[in-house]
């Protein structure tokens, strides 16, 4: 067996690698817990409705309740 790297080995022609554990630093989970502790308490449909009325993305979507048929021609895409 040939160790290539650490966790990984050539073994019979074949090259096997370790799979990795879980792991998160400590002061990424403590940034983490301060960042939501910032942030105010939303809805994500409230958010995404605020982004909506920003932007004109909607019209690049086909409401499939809807009856009437998506715009066709240039502006689709």
């Amino acid at each position: 067996m040939l160790m290539i790297l650490e966790g990984i080995n050539l073994e019979e022609g074949r090259i096997h690698v370790e799979l990795l554990g879980k792991s998160t630093a400590d002061e990424v989970k403590f940034l983490s817990l301060e960042f939501y502790k910032v942030l105010p308490p939303i809805k994500l449909t409230s958010f995404l409705m605020e982004i909506l009325g920003w932007t004109s993305v909607m019209r690049y979507f086909c409401m499939l309740p809807m009856t009437a048929n998506p715009k066709m021609g240039k502006d689709r895409f």
